[in-house]
Parts: C-alpha cells; sequence; structure tokens
C-alpha cells in the first residue's frame, strides 16, 4: 500500500512537471514566432527605405540632366537640339541675317513726314487732330498730316511721341508710344492697305465717303478702295462710271430719267435718251451729273428735301457728288456735296430722287451706271 502511494505520488509530479514543460514550449514558440515576424518586418522596411532612396537619387539626377523618369506615367523630355547648318561658304568678313530687315516688304514705311492719301479722293488725307483723334480731312500741308512709319509705328510730326493707336469700341487715336501690339502697322504696297499687326484688319473709310471729317476705322481687310492709301498720292481711284451712262436705282428697278427742267426720276422700264446722263469729273474729286440736254442735275435748298433736279448751267456744290462703289458689288453710293447727305430713289413718291438721305445700306440707295 505504501509503495502504491509512492508511485501515484511520483506520477502525479511527473505529470505535473510535464505540464510545465509544455508551457515552457509553447512559451518558446510564442516567442520564436515573434521574432520572425519582427525579422520579416524589418527587412521590408529597409527594403522599401532603399527603393524610395534610390528613386530619389534618380529624380535628383533627372533633373540635373533633363533625362529619365520623373515619377509614374510622367517623363521629363530631352532637351532641344539645335542642328548647325552646313557651311554656306562665305567670306569671312561677310554679314548675314536670316531675318528680313525692318519695314521691307509689305511692311514698307511711307517716306518720312509725307501725306497719307486716300485712293477715293486724292485731295483728302489722313488727319490727327489737336484732341488726338484721327480722321480724313481735306489736304494743308500742316505737320498734323504728315507721317511716317518706322519700326511698325505710325507718328505724325507734330506728336512726335504718340502712335496710331487702335483702342477697340472708341476708334483710332494718338495715343502715347508703349510699343503695345494696337499700336503696330503694317503698309501692304501691293494692295496699298494700312493694316494693324498682323491681324485682317484694315484702316477703313467709313461708308466709303469723304468729306471734312469722315471717320477711319479698323474693319475686315477686303479690296474696297476706301481701304487704299497711298504716300504720294495715289490716282487708282474707281472711273468706270465716267462718261455717258445709264442710271438705274435697285429699289425700283428703274432707269432714272430726267429732262430740261425736271427731276430725276426712277420710273422707266427701258432705257432711252432720257436715261442716259453724262458723268464728269471735276477738279476737287468729286463728280457732276448732266442730262441729254446738258443740263447739270443739281439739289435745291430745301433742307428738308434736297430733290434732285436737272436744270441749271451753274456748277456749284448743289451739282457736285461723291459716287463710290459698294464693297463687293456693281451698286454705287451717290452723296451731295451741298447736302453732304446721301441720294435715293422716294420709297413711296414714284421713285422721284432725293439727297437727304442718311440709310446708305437700303437698296433706294443704290444706283448703277450702265452702258
Amino acid at each position: 500500500m505504501d509503495n502504491l502511494s509512492q508511485q501515484l505520488a511520483l506520477y502525479q509530479l511527473l505529470q505535473k512537471q510535464g505540464q510545465q514543460g509544455d508551457d515552457k514550449m509553447k512559451y518558446l514558440l510564442f516567442f520564436v514566432i515573434l521574432g520572425v515576424v519582427i525579422l520579416i518586418i524589418y527587412f521590408v522596411t529597409q527594403s522599401t527605405n532603399d527603393t524610395t532612396v534610390q528613386k530619389k537619387e534618380e529624380v535628383k539626377k533627372s533633373r540635373n540632366t533633363g533625362t529619365g523618369s520623373v515619377g509614374i506615367g510622367t517623363t521629363t523630355p530631352p532637351p532641344a537640339t539645335t542642328t548647325k547648318p552646313p557651311s554656306t561658304n562665305l567670306p569671312s568678313d561677310s554679314s548675314t541675317t536670316t531675318e528680313p530687315p525692318p519695314n521691307s516688304s509689305t511692311n514698307n514705311p511711307f517716306p518720312t513726314d509725307q501725306p497719307i492719301k486716300s485712293l477715293l479722293r486724292p485731295n483728302y488725307c489722313l488727319d490727327a487732330t489737336s484732341d488726338d483723334k484721327v480722321l480724313m480731312w481735306e489736304c494743308n500741308g500742316q505737320d498734323n498730316q504728315k507721317w511716317t512709319l518706322k519700326n511698325n509705328q505710325l507718328k505724325v510730326k507734330n506728336k512726335s511721341d504718340k502712335c496710331l493707336t487702335n483702342t477697340g469700341g472708341l476708334g483710332l487715336f494718338m495715343t502715347v508710344c508703349d510699343d503695345s501690339t494696337q499700336q503696330k502697322w503694317k503698309y501692304d504696297t501691293n494692295s496699298k492697305q494700312i493694316k494693324l499687326n498682323d491681324s485682317n484688319s484694315c484702316l477703313d473709310i467709313e461708308y466709303a465717303f469723304l468729306t471734312n471729317g469722315s471717320k477711319v476705322s479698323l474693319y475686315g481687310c477686303g479690296n474696297q478702295t476706301n481701304q487704299k492709301f497711298d504716300a504720294n498720292g495715289g490716282t487708282s481711284e474707281d472711273t468706270s462710271f465716267l462718261g455717258f451712262k445709264n442710271i438705274f436705282n435697285l429699289l425700283w428697278n428703274k432707269y432714272c430719267a430726267s429732262w430740261n427742267g425736271s427731276q430725276l426720276w426712277c420710273d422707266r422700264g427701258s432705257y432711252g435718251s432720257e436715261t442716259l446722263h453724262n458723268i464728269i469729273k471735276n477738279n476737287d474729286y468729286t463728280y457732276s451729273i448732266k442730262n441729254k440736254d446738258n443740263k447739270f442735275c443739281r439739289t435745291d435748298d430745301n433742307q428738308d428735301s434736297r430733290k434732285l433736279w436737272c436744270d441749271t448751267d451753274t456748277s456749284n456744290d448743289n451739282s457736285k457728288f461723291n459716287i463710290v462703289k459698294e464693297n463687293g458689288s456693281n451698286n454705287y453710293l451717290i452723296k451731295n456735296k451741298a447736302s453732304d447727305k446721301f441720294c435715293y430713289a422716294g420709297a413711296n413718291t414714284k421713285g422721284d430722287v432725293w439727297c437727304n438721305g442718311s440709310e446708305p445700306w437700303k437698296s433706294e440707295y443704290k444706283f448703277q451706271f450702265q452702258s
């Protein structure tokens, strides 16, 4: 019995020691696994840091050299290279340039201090007023009509510190030179147009009629004479309507007739001797109209009507007209010098002609001169 008790006590002791050994093994295994995890984390972190440093070095190198990767999906283009042109075997003392000289070709300057004349009527010049407006005025030889185009700037003699400037909706003015693009002008020697910088906008005499104070503005370049200027008194104005012509009105689609002592009426369905009129150029670049009886057509002195009569042997401002071809057509506008108004065939008066109008875009203002 004592032996059995001793054996039982020994078994319990061994069992207890075995459990303690198992616990120690569990602890040992836990710390081994923990150590492995820590080592894995360390090596992963170290590898990431090394990669980051390497990328930083590559970025730094690419910034210094201009090549190489700078990030995901982006690259810096290689620097521009210049190919040296082949030798032209020019003498060593030759001076060459790849750019045209200033004010050449289409940018050919006007002669220094010369008037800029309209080809519509070469006795009218570009004029800078005392309050810096730019408009058309009869040529007078004054310094405010003497222009110079140099370095793309258009200056007038009496305002040496100011340049012709496009001010947008306000029009053209002389303002202090500042080298802006709105002060850059070119003269096309072929078309005889003055263009703003490299645009398709040209100096344009509004409504193509000239009188003292006619407004000059910018308009899309075309082939119309009211955009043509010359520094040497151009003479290429339109004269195709001169001589004996049949006058035709577009509103009525009728020919205009007159006889001794009558008004001019646009009511004939066909042309004949009474529709044939002689268009004559005057020395002041205006025009006169004579009928078959060799009578001048003139406006009366009634400011409210300004009817057109063909009944006088006397030539004065009442019998002088500006006649200008409408842009892009064979139609002409007629403006009386005395009234400074446009002529038209009355819409409600059976086509009798009046010269007191101001709506030249309407069809009753449009005439043709047919052979």
